[in-house]
This record gives structure tokens, sequence and C-alpha cells, in this order.
């Protein structure tokens, strides 16, 4: 595995959709994909899901085709990023990785369990989170995660 750069934040998927989906790219997302080029980013196992996910849905709605699919794996396998849980010891993970605690920050904060994932890995690395989801960015500001601003 290739030495990366310290990551400079938690990654949300809904920022990374706008690499892969140049029609829901923003300045922000721009900006937060540049400075991760520069080092990395810390994501949960989960980040991968999400954006098989997104990209199964654009192929079931008929927006994307299979074919188009491989170059957007190659750019997504090109990232910069730290997965968390493939990079813990299998002790770490059985402490921090529990149904009960995503549970409880998804209700606290009115989150989907998905969300919580992102705000506990945020609060559990210290690293500011990077999102575009409000519910996820109120839910953080409440629990004293600042907002990545590249």
């Amino acid at each position: 595995m290739p030495v990366r750069a310290a990551p400079v934040c938690v990654l949300d998927a809904s920022v990374a959709g706008g690499w892969i989906f140049p029609a829901q790219n923003t300045s922000y997302k721009k900006a937060v994909l540049a400075a991760i080029t520069q080092a990395s980013a810390l994501v949960p196992a989960l980040w991968h899901i999400e954006i098989a996910n997104m990209l199964v849905k654009k192929i079931k709605v008929g927006q994307l085709s299979q074919p188009a699919i491989e170059p957007l794996l190659s750019y997504v396998d090109g990232l910069s990023l730290v997965t968390e849980e493939l990079e813990m010891t299998q002790a770490a993970r059985a402490k921090i990785w529990t149904v009960k605690a995503q549970v409880l920050v998804a209700i606290k904060h009115g989150l989907t369990s998905y969300d919580a994932a992102y705000l506990a890995l945020a609060m559990r690395s210290g690293l500011p989170l990077a999102t575009t989801d409000e519910a996820l960015m109120q839910a953080a500001k409440r629990s004293g995660v600042p907002i990545f601003q590249p």
C-alpha cells in the first residue's frame, strides 16, 4: 500500500458525488478535491458502498450506461483516501464500530445511520468534516465538529 499524506478531513460521499457527476459539482466540492489531492481524506468503509450505490442508481434510472462505469470506477480508485476500518486493528474496530454507537449518534442528531458514520468518524479522529449535506452540517456544528474549509 502506498504511503499517503495525513488526512485533512473526513470526506462525506455527498462531496465526492460532484466529482463523479459534473452536474452536481460546486466550487466547494472542487476545492475539497484540490485539498485532498495534495494530502488525503479519511473515510469510513461505508463511503465506498455509498459511491457504488450512487452509480447503481444512475444506471437504474438510465442516466448512466454500464460501459460508462469503468472510467468512473478508475477515477474513484485513484482518489487519495484512507479507509478507517481497513487501517485499524481488529480490536480497535470491535471497540468503536458498534451498532449501538451508530444508532445513538443517529438518534441524538436526527441523522440517517449512514450520515452518523461520518459524524462519528470526524468526532473520533478530530478532523473537520467535508460535507454538503445540510442536516449533517448542523449535527457537526452541534457536536463541535468543524466543517472542512479548503
